[in-house]
């Protein structure tokens, strides 16, 4: 709901010293967008677009994509920690670091 992601955008922005990364399919929610859209802004947060070959649009231009394997059009970096190249997610920080460039996640 807005109110949820509004609750979210409260408590990211109170907390600028916290990282916050996220995958979500709300962005294909018309209503919801806007509200995704002052989240994926806030600058400590990173918000990415969950997508597979199910999804047929894109997100809106400046979206991270969060891919899973097996979809045609997937690109970016297969997770590290999936392949077994780093350790975990605090090792790697790809995704919550750069607001830019997509992830791709094995078939799960």
């Amino acid at each position: 709901s807005v109110e949820y992601i509004r609750g979210w955008i409260d408590l990211i922005s109170k907390n600028p010293d916290v990282k916050v990364w996220c995958y979500t399919r709300s962005w294909r929610v018309a209503e919801l967008l806007p509200a995704l859209e002052v989240l994926r802004a806030l600058p400590n947060m990173q918000l990415f677009a969950s997508m597979d070959i199910s999804t047929l649009n894109y997100p809106p231009p400046g979206w991270r994509i969060a891919w899973i394997e097996g979809d045609p059009r997937t690109k970016g970096l297969v997770c590290p920690e999936e392949v077994g190249t780093k350790r975990d997610c605090v090792e790697c920080k790809y995704c919550f670091e750069g607001k830019k460039n997509d992830v791709v996640f094995l078939l799960h």
